[in-house]
């Protein structure tokens, strides 16, 4: 995996925060939510945590509270279509994985 992708990954187990900060630092609009073990199961746009935080939301509160558990995502068998995923749904990022959810790009 290329260190952007990696930039734009996060562990489930991180706080809302962490995950300002993290968005802060990368200038990205999302982040991927993953297990230890990289499997994807969630995604967190900043816009996610906006609306967390307005809708009264603790900012150290765990980042799942606050991100979608259905995140748009390719298999790695349709890796020739993320271009054009991206442009047609409107996506800053699309996370790449394999069979086992495993992100891998």
């Amino acid at each position: 995996m290329n260190r952007v992708a990696q930039s734009v990954l996060i562990l489930a187990n991180a706080s809302i925060r962490e995950a300002l900060q993290t968005l802060c630092a990368t200038g990205k609009q999302a982040l991927f939510v993953t297990e230890v073990d990289g499997k994807l199961v969630a995604a967190l746009s900043d816009g996610d945590v906006r609306r967390f935080l307005l809708a009264g939301g603790d900012i150290d509160a765990p980042i799942l509270r606050a991100a979608n558990p259905k995140p748009k995502f390719l298999m790695d068998t349709e890796r020739r279509l993320a271009q054009s995923t991206l442009h047609e749904r409107h996506l800053s990022a699309v996370p790449i994985v394999d069979e086992n959810m495993l992100v891998v790009d």
